[in-house]
C-alpha cells in the first residue's frame, strides 16, 4: 500500500515529536537500580550493607579478629564473587529498560542513477512507525520486567546472607563440638591410663582394663573426627568471607541462647506473604505476561509500518519532493503466533505463582514447628537434662571422696554428662539452623525483632567441663 504524502518534513516534525519521549530512561542505570535493592537487604538483615561494585575485582585478605554473625555477612555481601554476578543482572536490565524505551534507527537512502538524459540522484529518509506506536506498551513492559529483576536479585542476595549465616552457625557448633571432643578424648585417656595402673597393681583384670582402653581409642576417633569437621565448617565459612582456613581470624566460642518463638502459624503465613521478594517476583512475571497478552492482542493487525520522505534531483530539472507509507497488509497472519506465546507465558507464571503461593503455608507451618521443636529439646537438655546429669556427677564426686565408690563409676557418670552435653551442643545448633531457615522463608525478617532478639548469654560453658581430673585417693584399694 503507498500513499503520497506532500511535505517529507512532516517525517522532521515527526521526529521531534518523539525525541522528548525515548528521554524518559535517560537517568536509569546499574547504580540507581542497585539502589532499592541494597535497601531491602539492610531493611532485612537489620544491618548496613555495603554492596560491591560490579567492575571492581575485590582482594581477599587473612582477616583478623572474632567474626560475629553479622560481620560474616556484611563481609559476604561486600566481597563474595557470587554477590557481583548476581549484581551483573541489573546490567541486563538497564539494556532492556533502554531498549523498550527507545524506537528504531531511522534510515537513509541515496541513489543515484546515470542515463543518456543525464543523472539522476534520489535521497530518502525513512522511519519504522511500528515502534513509535507501540512505545508505549514496551516501556511498561520493560518497567515490569525491571521490578521483577530488582526483586529477584534482591532475593538471590538474601539467600546469599542465609547460607553465609547458616554456615557460621555451622562453624561455631562444629568448633565447640571438637573441643568437647577433645575433653572426652582426655578424659577417656585419663581412664585408661588408671586402668592399665590398676592391673599392674593386681586390683583389675586385664580384660576389665582392655574394655577403658577401647573406650579410649574410640574417643579418640571421636575426637580427629570432630576436628575434621571444625576444620570443613571453617572452611566453608571462609570461602563465603574470601579468607584462608589458616587465617587469623576465629568465630565466636559459643552459641547465642536460644529462645522462644512468640508468633502463630498465621502471623508469620501472612507476614511471609507481604514480604517475600521471590513471591513478589513471582507477581511481577505474572504481572508481565498478562500485559505481553493485552499488548500482543492490542497490536495483532499490525505489521511493518514505515513513512518515508523523499527528494529527487534531475539533470536539467527542478527537484521534485515527496513521500511514501508502507504497511504490512495483515492477510495470512494477524499475530496467532505472537498471542499464543504470550498466552502460554501467562499460563506459565500464573502456574508459577500459584504453586509458590500455594506452598508457602505448608513451608511456615513445617519450619515453624522445627524451630519450636528443637527449642523445646534445648530447653529440656539445659533445665531438666544437664542439671540432673551435673548432680549425679557431683554426688558421684563425694561418694568417691569419702571411699565409697571408686574412680571408675565417677568417670562412667562423667562420661555420660560429656555426651548429654554433646547432644545439647546439637540440640542448640538445630535449633539456630531452622531459625535461620525459617526467617529466609519469612522474606528475611521477623513480625518484631526485638520480640525475638538473640541473647547476650552463651547457650553452654565448656570451660566448666574441664576440671583436672582427681587421682582415685584409694585407687590401689578398689
Amino acid at each position: 500500500m503507498r500513499s503520497e504524502l506532500g511535505r517529507p518534513w512532516l517525517l522532521a516534525m515527526l521526529l521531534a515529536g518523539v525525541l522528548p519521549l525515548l528521554s524518559a530512561c535517560a537517568g536509569m542505570t546499574s547504580e540507581t537500580l542497585r539502589a532499592p535493592v541494597q535497601e531491602a537487604l539492610t531493611d532485612r538483615i537489620g544491618a548496613p550493607v555495603d554492596l560491591p561494585d560490579t567492575d571492581v575485582t575485590i582482594k581477599p585478605d587473612a582477616g583478623a579478629g572474632v567474626i560475629s554473625r553479622v560481620d560474616a555477612v556484611q563481609r559476604a555481601l561486600r566481597v563474595h564473587p557470587e554477590v557481583r554476578q548476581k549484581l551483573a543482572a541489573l546490567g541486563y536490565t538497564e539494556a532492556d529498560v533502554s531498549e523498550a524505551f527507545r524506537i528504531g534507527n531511522p534510515a537513509i537512502n541515496v541513489t543515484r542513477l546515470h542515463g543518456d538524459a543525464g543523472a539522476e540522484l534520489t535521497r530518502a529518509l525513512s522511519l519504522s512507525l511500528t515502534d513509535l506506536l507501540t512505545l508505549r506498551d514496551r516501556r511498561r513492559l520493560g518497567l515490569l520486567s525491571k521490578d521483577a529483576t530488582l526483586a529477584e536479585t534482591a532475593q538471590a542476595l538474601l539467600d546469599i546472607a542465609t547460607a553465609v549465616e547458616s554456615a557460621w552457625f555451622q562453624a561455631v557448633a562444629a568448633a565447640q563440638s571438637a573441643t568437647l571432643k577433645q575433653a572426652i578424648r582426655k578424659a577417656s585417656r585419663h581412664s585408661a591410663d588408671l586402668a592399665d595402673r590398676m592391673v599392674e597393681a593386681g586390683t583389675l583384670r586385664a580384660s576389665e582394663a582392655a574394655e577403658f582402653r577401647a573406650e579410649a581409642a574410640a574417643a579418640a576417633i571421636a575426637a580427629t573426627r570432630g576436628e575434621a569437621e571444625r576444620l570443613e565448617a571453617r572452611l566453608q565459612l571462609a570461602n563465603w568471607l574470601m579468607l584462608p582456613v589458616d587465617g587469623d581470624w576465629t568465630v565466636p566460642d559459643s552459641l547465642p541462647m536460644p529462645t522462644m518463638l512468640p508468633w502463630s502459624t498465621n502471623e508469620l503465613t501472612a507476614l511471609a506473604r507481604h514480604e517475600r521478594l521471590d513471591l513478589q517476583a513471582l507477581q511481577h512475571r505474572r504481572d508481565l505476561a498478562a500485559e505481553a497478552l493485552k499488548s500482543a492482542k492490542r497490536w495483532r493487525w499490525l505489521g511493518s509500518f514505515e513513512l518515508e520522505g523523499e527528494r529527487e534531483s534531475s539533470t536539467g530539472e527542478s527537484d521534485r519532493l515527496g513521500g511514501s507509507l508502507h504497511l504490512e497488509l495483515p492477510i495470512f497472519s494477524q499475530g496467532q503466533a505472537n498471542i499464543q506465546r504470550a498466552d502460554a507465558a501467562l499460563t506459565e507464571a500464573d502456574a508459577a505463582l500459584q504453586r509458590a503461593q500455594f506452598q508457602l503455608d505448608g513451608q511456615i507451618q513445617v519450619s515453624r514447628s522445627k524451630v519450636l521443636n528443637t527449642f523445646e529439646i534445648a530447653r529440656v537438655y539445659r533445665q531438666v537434662l544437664l542439671p540432673n546429669r551435673e548432680r549425679v556427677v557431683a554426688g558421684k564426686q563425694a561418694d568417691v571422696n569419702f571411699m565409697l565408690d571408686g574412680v571408675f563409676e565417677l568417670l562412667a557418670v562423667r562420661a555420660a554428662e560429656f555426651a548429654a552435653y554433646g547432644e545439647y551442643l546439637e540440640a542448640v545448633r538445630d535449633y539456630w539452623l531452622a531459625r535461620t531457615t525459617l526467617r529466609a522463608e519469612l522474606g528475611g525478617r521477623w513480625p518484631d525483632a526485638s520480640a525475638f532478639a538473640e541473647t547476650d548469654g552463651s547457650a553452654i560453658n565448656l570451660q566448666s567441663l574441664f576440671p583436672e581430673p582427681t587421682r582415685d585417693a584409694h585407687a590401689d584399694h578398689h
